[in-house]
């Protein structure tokens, strides 16, 4: 789910500044950007905010700032500059082109230009850096569950819409081969066959139909499914429910695809039409779910 979250925390060395943001994604992808002196503590910062968010794309800055804090030097590699320099040279005299090379260009090449840092004390910058990383996290979280709080909200007034529609498909569902039954009786009216004549073929066929399209058993699975799905949306320690949810999803399209194709009636075209829409609108939401 999309939130912010922000700490600071001054230090012997400076101050820092974390900013931590997360869009909606299906897998946890962190990006983390740290100072070039802080760069060894890359992979601790991963493993601590993966510890608390299981899916997104989590952008991290951190940011050093405060008096004192500069380069201790900055010196430029002349080797490297005169190697680019000499490189464009013989590449605008094979183009034939007489452009000197630019030296803001050649300033900006990676590696021209030498910072050495101060030495730190790793130990505290990993101390201070986690306080602050963990205070953005606490933030970023509390944005994460208001959203959330939201989410659940609108995906249980869905799923009640899916109950109702359940409960309609559970009541037509036995009157699907009487109506079958009428509709083919008119039929054979209209085309001047004698019922009589045709009574025990048009049993038959409505019993073969009846057997064809009785979709109880996908209405049964159909409701265990939401009411597990209702379950995980309201659990609140569930760790990897986002997952388990759109497999539930899954499960819930495919019964209805099923119910819908099996029914072939008007009325339970309709539902199964209504069922789908909503399905997809939840499916949108699941891919927020943590």
């Amino acid at each position: 789910m999309t939130a912010y979250g922000r700490g600071a925390l001054s230090f012997s060395n400076g101050h820092l500044v974390v900013e931590i943001q997360s869009v909606n994604r299906r897998h946890l992808e962190i990006g983390v950007n740290l100072p070039r002196c802080f760069s060894c503590l890359e992979t601790h910062v991963r493993k601590q905010i993966a510890h608390s968010i299981h899916r997104g794309m989590i952008s991290v800055k951190v940011q050093r700032t405060g008096e004192g804090y500069a380069p201790v030097s900055v010196t430029p590699n002349l080797s490297l500059a005169k190697g680019i320099k000499g490189a464009w040279e013989r590449l605008a005299l094979d183009l034939g082109r007489e452009e000197p090379i630019d030296l803001t260009f050649l300033m900006g090449q990676e590696g021209v230009l030498v910072y050495e840092d101060e030495l730190l004390d790793l130990e505290e910058v990993q101390t201070v850096l986690t306080q602050v990383v963990a205070s953005a996290l606490e933030q970023l979280i509390i944005m994460k569950e208001t959203e959330g709080e939201a989410l659940a909200n609108d995906l249980l007034t869905r799923l009640e819409i899916l109950e109702r529609i359940a409960s309609s498909l559970e009541l037509l569902a036995p009157t699907v081969a009487e109506r079958y039954q009428t509709r083919l009786a008119k039929r054979l009216e209209a085309l001047g066959c004698e019922l009589p004549d045709h009574g025990e073929r048009l049993m038959r066929e409505v019993a073969i139909y009846a057997d064809r399209i009785d979709f109880a058993e996908e209405v049964t699975r159909f409701k265990s499914h939401l009411k597990q799905f209702k379950d995980l949306v309201q659990t609140q320690d569930l760790e990897t429910r986002g997952k388990t949810i759109e497999f539930l999803l899954q499960e819930l399209t495919r019964e209805m695809n099923t119910m819908g194709s099996k029914g072939a009636d008007i009325e339970i075209s309709k539902l199964s039409i209504e069922g789908k829409s909503e399905l997809e609108r939840i499916r949108e939401q699941v891919q927020n779910i943590e």
